[in-house]
């Protein structure tokens, strides 16, 4: 039974009323030597940069997933850009 409730509820976050993926965002708070912290609605999400992108303190970033860590695509809506990261953790406090 919790197994199910946790599908559904990783399944809700997800989705939106439509039944389309929803993606996550968050600004930039932190840049530094390639590690980015992004203020979420849940805390931060802590990246390590793969590409010589550098997003700046305050840009809007989205993402797919809220969930994984590890490789992603990540989108800087502020500059237009996409980029290469790898996710160390979400909801950090």
């Amino acid at each position: 039974m919790r197994f199910l409730v946790a599908v559904f509820y990783i399944l809700l976050r997800t989705k939106n009323s439509k039944g389309l993926a929803m993606r996550r965002q968050g600004l930039v708070a932190y840049a530094n030597c390639g590690v980015v912290k992004i203020k979420t609605d849940d805390g931060f999400t802590v990246i390590q940069l793969l590409c010589s992108h550098s997003p700046a303190i305050g840009d809007k970033i989205t993402w797919s997933s809220g969930e994984k860590s590890g490789d992603e695509v990540f989108e800087n809506v502020t500059r237009k850009t996409h980029f290469k990261v790898y996710v160390q953790s979400h909801g950090m406090g």
